[in-house]
């Protein structure tokens, strides 16, 4: 994986990097960006909202991937495309590792004072954000509207819809002035999770973005959330709330059971706490978690803890029937019957 900022460039063209002929698709690519990459995870982020007749705003879109980058992009109208005879857009992605990923979170607002946007074809990877400085918010935002946001953020981020927010008028300096404050208040998972565009104008399907600023008039589904700014009630889902998991696990912990820290050292962080893990603890570990052990270098780490769940997860059975199903080593068997023996009393 790279270490350093990736860039990536999207627009219809007479012949895309991956196209057999005219159309949408990406122009330009720093090297060493995976192909299959780009077109599984970058092209699906590369739009811009559709008959939309009034202003054509600038569109920033942040996604947080599983493997810990960040695409951070902006998609601009152009009247014209290649033939000069159909309107058409163009994106520019910036792919951050996940080390810089991190350090947006501590400042989203600077995001806005990206200025370096390049024309050329080949692109080069860079050592940070080429952001402007950009002077601290004055907007005068309700206390109450931002704590709206951010509920419903948390709750979005676990599973529970969309959140759409409706501002008094649209303004770039006032969008990012509120995500800075909403990424103050909200908590390190959702942070790590969290991902956001700063317009749209129908319903948003994709996979990673939990956050848009819409027009008036906006019309969400019903388990979808709408805030809007001049201090009507937030718009609930029909369907129930889900907030946050009860944090079993200090933050670190917490952030690696979920899967959003897939560092080499895995199956070494299993092994030093799986005697340490409560029944409730060991019942709430991730499916998704554990099919990484597919992978891993130590599968049987993996193996082990997914057993301990299965335990953990059924009603008081005999430890040596339950232990006995399954081909494990001796080792292993004794460990996890003191594991068991534990929780169980």
């Amino acid at each position: 994986m790279a270490t350093n900022i990736q860039q990536q460039m999207y627009t219809r063209a007479q012949r895309p990097l991956f196209g057999q002929g005219e159309g949408y698709g990406t122009v330009a690519a720093t090297p060493g960006l995976d192909s299959t990459f780009i077109k599984e995870k970058i092209h699906p982020y590369c739009t811009y909202p559709t008959l939309w007749e009034g202003e054509k705003p600038t569109v920033t879109t942040l996604v947080n991937y599983p493997c810990g980058r960040m695409l951070l992009g902006r998609a601009v109208y152009k009247p014209k495309d290649f033939t000069g005879q159909r309107t058409t857009f163009f994106a520019h992605n910036y792919i951050l590792p996940p080390r810089m990923a991190v350090q947006v979170f501590s400042n989203v607002g600077k995001l806005q004072g990206i200025k370096y946007f390049a024309e050329e074809s080949e692109l080069l990877e860079l050592c940070s954000l080429p952001c402007a400085i950009v002077p601290a918010g004055g907007d005068d935002i309700a206390n109450d509207f931002i704590e709206k946001i951010a509920e419903c953020v948390e709750a979005s981020v676990f599973g529970a819809g969309k959140v759409y927010v409706v501002l008094r008028e649209f303004s770039h300096s006032h969008i990012w002035e509120i995500l800075a404050r909403v990424y103050g208040i909200i908590s390190p998972e959702a942070r790590q999770l969290l991902g956001f565009c700063t317009f749209a104008n129908t319903t948003i399907d994709k996979e990673g973005i939990h956050l848009a600023f819409v027009p008036p008039g906006f019309r969400a589904r019903n388990n979808d959330y709408i805030v809007q700014e001049n201090a009507l009630p937030v718009v609930k889902p029909v369907s129930r709330l889900v907030y946050p998991p009860k944090r079993f696990f200090a933050e670190a912990e917490l952030l690696h059971i979920r899967g959003l820290m897939p560092f080499a050292w895995e199956s070494e962080w299993i092994d030093t706490n799986l005697d340490k893990l409560t029944l409730a603890q060991l019942a709430a570990v991730p499916d998704k978690f554990l099919q990484r052990g597919k992978t891993s270098d130590n599968p049987r780490m993996y193996v082990m803890l997914g057993i301990a769940k299965s335990f953990a997860s059924m009603k008081p059975v005999d430890i040596r029937y339950f232990l006995g199903s399954y081909n494990l080593a001796n080792e292993e068997i004794t460990r996890l019957r003191r594991i068991f023996e534990r929780i169980v009393v």
